[in-house]
């Protein structure tokens, strides 16, 4: 038979285990929650890479849109959100354009120009593509 302290130290270990276990489980639940949370930025954050070039894109035609038509509002609507650009020497860039072959495309660099004309297709590669 136990004896009383032998009672005693075997119920309180056991009380003992009991709060480690609900412990246990609080912190369980806890690192659930925070690997749910974790997943859900890191998903975010490679969502958002996907997207970065159409985005940089989008900013560089607002940006030459609005310089082309010198709007001041797509400027200001540029600089609320934190975008600032500059405008380059438009002479430099008159001049490039006027050194351009006969039925050059301006803004398209020449050897994409003889790219696209010897393929045959607009945009494409010529080394690789979906055949």
């Amino acid at each position: 038979m136990l004896g009383k302290q032998q009672f005693r130290l075997l119920c309180g270990l056991g009380c003992a285990a009991l709060l480690l276990a609900g412990i246990d489980i609080g912190l369980v639940v806890t690192n659930r929650a925070a690997q749910n949370e974790y997943n859900t930025r890191a998903q975010y954050i490679q969502q958002s890479l996907q997207l970065e070039p159409v985005y940089q894109n989008l900013i560089r035609t607002l940006a030459e849109l609005s310089v082309r038509q010198n709007d001041a509002q797509l400027r200001g609507l540029l600089s609320a959100q934190g975008i600032s650009f500059s405008v380059a020497n438009p002479e430099a860039k008159s001049a490039e354009q006027s050194d351009a072959p006969a039925g050059a495309k301006p803004g398209v660099s020449p050897e994409a120009q003889a790219e696209t004309q010897s393929n045959g297709r607009s945009g494409g590669n010529a080394a690789g593509g979906r055949k």
